[in-house]
């Protein structure tokens, strides 16, 4: 399936996903981060340009996806347990997802009337998250209100990529670009973040050289 944009006045075709995309990388296949947002790699048939926030939420998307239902994810044991405050209806759901929070990494010692005591966190997580990050997790859910089992771990994989992915602005250095770039295509669906928005786009070599009349 095929888009088209304006660069310069000039249409240029954006290709979606391509399984062969990077079995055809150029002889260096070195990558670039441009104004802390794209990340750039040269192909055989043109340039490849990725949105970092984007193709992270993605790749989140799809392990979190996968621990939630096929396997547990690594967890970090924290030095001391933290305690968080929340209401009883709040209490209620956590309750009701525990089982697929402790299948993404995090663990529980105590879930009191009115508290959570968390003893470990999935090893992608920071302390200093912990409690945002299952705020908007609660938040996310109440919102969606879904109506089947599935919908609501789906809903929690894409919080958990929300809040999780890299941010626009973020510096990356070579290593954590080329693990963007490889982790992105070997994903179910590269091309799109889990809330429909395009990850990537290629401009092939024929649409460069119209830019210089050649």
């Amino acid at each position: 399936m095929y888009t088209a944009i304006d660069v310069q006045n000039i249409e240029v075709e954006i290709e979606t996903t391509d399984p062969t995309l990077f079995s055809e990388s150029a002889s260096d296949g070195k990558t670039h981060q441009i104004h802390n947002k794209y990340i750039v790699s040269s192909i055989k048939s043109g340039i490849v340009y990725i949105n970092q926030h984007l193709a992270h939420q993605r790749i989140l998307y799809e392990e979190f996806l996968e621990n939630i239902t096929v396997k547990e994810a690594m967890s970090q044991q924290l030095l001391f347990p933290l305690e968080i405050s929340f209401n009883k209806s709040d209490i209620e759901l956590i309750k009701e997802i525990k089982e697929d929070l402790e299948n993404v990494g995090f663990l529980f010692d105590k879930i009191l009337d009115d508290a959570i005591v968390v003893k470990g966190i999935p090893t992608t997580i920071i302390e200093s998250q912990i409690t945002i990050i299952i705020e908007q997790l609660l938040e996310d859910i109440k919102n969606d209100v879904p109506n089947v089992s599935f919908s609501q771990l789906d809903v929690m994989a894409k919080s958990l990529a929300k809040s999780l992915a890299i941010k626009t602005g973020d510096k990356l250095d070579l290593k954590e670009q080329e693990e963007i770039v490889n982790k992105l295509f070997s994903c179910k669906q590269p091309d799109l973040s889990p809330f429909g928005k395009t990850t990537f786009v290629t401009i092939n070599i024929e649409d460069i050289d119209k830019l210089f009349n050649n």
